[in-house]
């Protein structure tokens, strides 16, 4: 049986790792890290050019608008947080500033670990939220199924 993870171990690894290092003094190291999840999905791990306090951590998806779903992502990690426009060839790009590490790090990790989720998450939050505003007249349906018989909603 294949269990799959909610977040990428590899993104949470890496950051962990170079906060840990962060944190007990140990000067900051290049990254440069490449994988791709099961469903094609890839992801990049490097510093900002010249400066190896800041790790960027950027995502490649097929199903992703930043311009439709962005403003969750914003939510999530922060516009400040966000690189616009993101790195070439990847749909978002979160920064991860080794001299701003927040008291809850670890729980900041997990968010960039699961930047796909939330991404993925994002499309179905607009469309709740579109589905919200409707009134109730145009949320009820109606399916015939024999005469004198339906399906509410």
């Amino acid at each position: 049986m294949i269990l799959l993870e909610v977040h990428n171990r590899i993104v949470e690894d890496t950051l962990g790792v170079k906060i840990r290092n962060a944190l007990d003094g140990i000067a900051p190291s290049s990254v440069s890290v490449k994988n791709a999840d099961f469903d094609g999905v890839l992801y990049k791990i490097n510093n900002q050019p010249g400066d190896k306090t800041k790790i960027n951590t950027s995502v490649a998806l097929r199903f992703f608008d930043i311009n439709e779903s962005g403003s969750h992502l914003e939510e999530v990690y922060g516009k400040e947080n966000l690189l616009h426009p993101p790195e070439e060839g990847y749909d978002v790009t979160v920064v991860l500033d080794l001299e701003k590490i927040p008291d809850d790090w670890e729980k900041r990790v997990k968010e960039i670990s699961m930047l796909k989720r939330h991404a993925f998450a994002a499309f179905f939050l607009r469309h709740f939220k579109l589905q919200e505003q409707l009134s109730l007249a145009e949320k009820e349906n109606t399916a015939m199924d024999l005469p004198k018989e339906n399906l509410d909603p």
